[in-house]
């Protein structure tokens, strides 16, 4: 939506009153130009002032094309997942927010073929929207108490349709190994 029709110092009121009373903060955002590949000032200055405001993960939607995420101050910015289920055949991002006791504490990108049977991209599918969206290291982000960076996906093995290897999805330095197996994730 157009910056016009935001209430940002009620939004950013609402975040504040809401990380007064809860464990961890999530943010959904219908905001953005559709078909903008990347987002407006006015989304980054709202971005900003939501994790400042206490905001854990923000995440956008409406544009129907994936735009940048980023770690920035103690969270993490998602502008724009683009389509999952959707008549139009774009990419787009599911979401994997690991959270404990201390909030956020890691966020993996999963790159999908939106349209009417979503289904997860292989590693080389994915290559061209991840540099697009993310720049190297990419696929992750680890967060601890102090905020959040990206965190590298190491090389790693292969599980029927795709390769995810291991990250650090915990901050706790070890990593976890997510494979797709059958039609589910398994992430150990």
């Amino acid at each position: 939506l157009e910056p016009q029709f935001w209430d940002a110092a009620g939004a950013v009121a609402a975040v504040a009153a809401a990380r007064a009373q809860a464990d961890a903060v999530i943010v959904l955002l219908h905001w953005g130009y559709e078909d903008e590949p990347r987002p407006d000032p006015a989304q980054v200055r709202m971005g900003q002032s939501l994790l400042a405001a206490g905001a854990d993960l923000v995440v956008g939607h409406h544009p129907h094309v994936v735009q940048p995420v980023v770690a920035d101050g103690g969270g993490v910015v998602a502008y724009s997942l683009g389509n999952f289920v959707f008549d139009q055949p774009h990419e787009g991002l599911a979401l994997l927010a690991e959270f404990d006791g201390a909030g956020l504490r890691g966020v993996q990108l999963l790159p999908v073929q939106a349209g009417v049977r979503p289904r997860l991209l292989s590693p080389a599918e994915a290559e061209p929207l991840l540099a697009r969206v993310l720049p190297p290291p990419r696929l992750g982000f680890a967060c601890d108490g102090a905020g959040c960076v990206p965190s590298e996906r190491p090389a790693g093995g292969v599980s029927g349709r795709f390769s995810s290897g291991q990250i650090d999805l915990t901050g706790d330095g070890v990593p976890e190994v997510v494979q797709l197996v059958g039609e589910g994730v398994t992430v150990y």
